[in-house]
């Protein structure tokens, strides 16, 4: 199968090289890795974009960096023993588990740091109900959100919300939507509902416009009206593209048949939240390119509800 190598950056690329030459035995742990400047004439790279690589590279766990000495492959570490080996360990699983889930190293930094401040201060944090149509949008809405000093998000599918005959009443201090579905979810709630505004990322929409007119994508997801708001990113960045499926988790077929023959996966960046074990396996035997499909509250929106976050917060000190 075909590869699209324009959908994939640079740094990724020589970043994926040098882990399977450090998975295949070619680069020997602790082994020094070139200098920046000797790589990217190597590589015909800037500078800059093999310092990322490097930076990616540890971020990932398979170099570490040592100050006037160089980079070089990491070490097996000898397993601790007693309490502190435990917390490691507890450490370890949390990482992983935030990981699968699909969070970033910088995100977790984030929420960990959150907690840290929550249980340091107290108070317990601003609950914020989130609502929308697709739980792929709805993954990445609380991820985002819960960015926010103080904020701790629990999310409802409107389907259920909207199916239930009862008023919609979260035990939650602000209630938020998609400018979609704003009026629906009024209807049913004694409290005002932040409508924010949310769009596909610059960096997804790059990757998007960036597909060549030969390539054959795939779209896998969960839900119908996901695939529609990737369809319609496809229609504003890439309509040059003609060669475009939808698969969906819950029909292993469909994703397997896709993973083989496509040269190109789109997916939300929580899809392991939504696929099983025979889907993930046919995912990571695909031997394209993928894209992970950003769904981002816009900054207007963000700038306000972190406003009533604080408003929320502050109020609990009077």
């Amino acid at each position: 199968m075909a590869q699209s190598q324009g959908v994939q950056p640079a740094y990724r690329r020589l970043a994926d090289d040098i882990i399977r030459e450090i998975e295949a035995g070619r680069r020997a742990p602790g082994s020094r890795l070139p200098t920046v400047r000797q790589l990217a004439l190597e590589s015909g790279l800037a500078q800059g974009t093999v310092k990322h690589v490097y930076d990616v590279l540890e971020a990932e766990g398979f170099v570490v960096k040592e100050q006037g000495r160089g980079t070089f492959v990491r070490r097996p570490e000898a397993p601790p023993t007693g309490d502190k080996a435990r917390a490691m360990q507890a450490i370890d699983a949390l990482l992983d588990d935030m990981a699968a889930l699909g969070f970033s190293w910088q995100e977790t930094r984030i929420f960990l740091d959150l907690k840290l401040r929550q249980r340091e201060e107290g108070r317990p944090a601003v609950r914020i109900a989130a609502v929308d149509c697709n739980p792929e949008a709805l993954a990445m809405m609380r991820e985002q959100i819960e960015t926010l000093p103080h904020a701790e998000v629990e999310i409802y599918g409107l389907e259920a919300v909207l199916g239930d005959s009862r008023p919609f009443e979260p035990r939650a201090d602000i209630a938020v939507t998609t400018t979609t579905h704003g009026d629906q979810l009024d209807a049913r709630m004694a409290q005002p509902v932040i409508r924010l505004v949310m769009d596909v990322d610059t960096e997804t929409a790059v990757a998007l416009a960036a597909l060549p007119e030969s390539a054959s994508v795939a779209i896998v997801c969960k839900s119908e009206r996901f695939a529609g708001i990737v369809l319609e990113s496809f229609r504003r960045y890439c309509p040059h593209v003609r060669q475009v499926e939808v698969a969906h988790f819950g029909r292993p077929d469909q994703v397997a048949r896709v993973a083989e023959r496509c040269d190109v996966l789109v997916l939300a960046p929580h899809y392991p939240l939504f696929a099983d074990t025979e889907e993930l396996t046919a995912l990571r035997a695909h031997g394209g390119s993928r894209i992970l499909y950003r769904y981002r509250v816009e900054l207007g929106s963000m700038v306000y509800l972190e406003s009533q976050v604080a408003a929320c917060w502050r109020s609990r000190e009077e």
